[in-house]
């Protein structure tokens, strides 16, 4: 699923830009980078300033696959684009763009790309909610008790309240195992429905510039504007899942 690409690839990118370099490629090397890409990665990343483009770099969701090879589109923040990866078995396989491969071979297969993103543009509603979700998840299911990394992927209106609630272990518990999503955009807001494999009631993660910026279900708020809400946009999912 290309969620899993990008979910990946975003951890990286956390790493790099958090500057836990060792954290990295222990990673890189176990997981996410293809194993003969790895020493031209590590090349690249010694680059100061195509260390500081991949850091900052920001995943679309558009993406192209030829059955093979699969590529993302990259983006700094303020939407402009910096390069293209290329993935493979799930793993980074490759990147193209000016000064992350100048070969002949290398800017023609970028321009062959670019062409193709032009003509065939995928775009998969969710993929980045989703990944961010999955990443949200994994942090807290974690031992680890620093999640900076996942809280840049929640807003920060929300922060406070959602580590509160990550403080309850049956909250906690109940939003790690919630790994069964359904998408839906109403253009304000996009929303995910999480289940568990359990039948559990339904929690809703709700998004805003693919950032969580709020919760409904058990336990999340009592409130009855929220529990009106939180109906509505189950009532809203369950629609759209029957098309």
């Amino acid at each position: 699923m290309i969620s899993t690409r990008v979910m990946k690839f975003e951890a990286l990118m956390k790493l790099v830009d958090n500057g836990e370099l060792e954290e990295a490629r222990e990673v890189a090397q176990g997981d996410i980078i293809d194993e003969s890409f790895y020493p031209v990665f590590e090349k690249l990343m010694s680059q100061p300033k195509l260390k500081e483009q991949f850091s900052g770099a920001y995943t679309t969701g558009e993406y192209l696959d030829d059955g093979e090879l699969q590529y993302l589109k990259i983006e700094d923040y303020s939407g402009d684009l910096l390069f293209l990866t290329e993935f493979k078995d799930y793993k980074l396989h490759g990147i193209y763009g000016t000064g992350w491969n100048d070969t002949e071979a290398g800017k023609a297969r970028y321009t062959e790309l670019l062409q193709a993103f032009d003509e065939e543009l995928g775009i998969s509603d969710g993929v980045l909610e989703e990944a961010h979700m999955k990443l949200i998840q994994a942090s807290f299911a974690s031992n680890d008790n620093d999640h900076a990394a996942a809280l840049t992927m929640v807003g920060e209106d929300f922060q406070n309240t959602f580590t509160d609630m990550m403080n309850d272990d049956a909250v906690k518990n109940q939003f790690i195992a919630s790994t069964n999503f359904v998408f839906i955009d109403d253009s304000d807001y996009q929303y995910l429905k999480m289940t568990d494999n359990n039948d559990g009631e339904p929690l809703i993660a709700q998004f805003e510039d693919k950032n969580l910026v709020y919760m409904y279900g058990a336990d999340w708020s009592e409130d009855d504007e929220d529990q009106a809400r939180y109906e509505e946009i189950l009532s809203d999912l369950d629609w759209e899942d029957s098309l």
